[in-house]
């Protein structure tokens, strides 16, 4: 429940509410672990940065403490990675995201591998390591699954901002396209927020800002609907941005 509140369409501070009811319901460490973890990232998109790291770093305890390898590789370095991107630490989220699927990898789960590695890859792309950034994206690519709409979106989304990097802006907008009408059959705002946001630089790297800005705004729509304050401050201030 405290993974679907944390990735569906219910507004930040009405889970947050939800997931603090269900803490006051629990007594297992292990079992209130599985609530902190997301709702540190909840807390997150309301604005309050420290508080949700504080509270992932204490779920990342606990998992550690019991061994709890899938639930730290995958569900908590999700959390924490996206918690360090929107405090603007986006080394942070990277060195998250590497132990993070290099883990995955070790264990062989390919499935949850495919989304961090399209996360990975996508941290990689902003910091301007674009062949490096295709690398792991086609690491996503390998080992996502084709009804893996998350997965899926990510992967199209990356190689669509790849390609207008490349000057190949048709088949780049093509792609981007894809991922939009892909997030769109889902529920989760915040992907849907940040695809439009993709779509917006592939636009503007073709010098069509008009446009660019546009998709900016369907993303601050997604973002202001999930209640991430923080996606949605940072979506304002690119426009208008080179």
């Amino acid at each position: 429940m405290a993974t679907a509140l944390y990735y569906g369409p219910m507004p930040a501070t009405e889970a947050i509410a939800r997931c603090e009811a269900l803490l006051a319901e629990l007594t297992d460490r292990t079992a209130e672990a599985h609530v902190l973890v997301w709702l540190a990232g909840l807390h997150a998109f309301d604005g309050r940065l420290e508080p949700g790291r504080r509270m992932a770093e204490q779920a990342q305890a606990v998992y550690e403490e019991f061994g709890y390898r899938m639930a730290l590789a995958c569900g908590c370095c999700a959390v924490l990675a996206e918690i360090e991107l929107l405090a603007g630490r986006s080394d942070r989220a990277e060195a998250v995201l590497r132990c993070s699927c290099d883990r995955l990898e070790a264990m062989q789960e390919r499935a949850c591998l495919a989304s961090r590695a399209a996360e990975l890859a996508d941290v990689i792309y902003q910091r301007g390591r674009y062949e490096e950034a295709e690398r792991w994206n086609a690491v996503a690519k390998q080992h996502a699954a084709t009804d893996d709409i998350g997965a899926q979106c990510l992967i199209r989304a990356i190689g669509a901002k790849i390609l207008a990097r490349r000057g190949s802006f048709g088949e780049a907008e093509r792609a981007g396209r894809e991922a939009v009408r892909l997030a769109e059959q889902t529920d989760a705002l915040n992907n849907r927020g940040k695809v439009h946001l993709d779509l917006a630089e592939i636009l503007r790297l073709d010098g069509r800002q008009e446009e660019a800005e546009a998709s900016v705004a369907l993303a601050v729509e997604q973002f202001e609907r999930k209640g991430n304050r923080v996606a949605a401050e940072r979506a304002r201030a690119s426009v208008g941005r080179g």
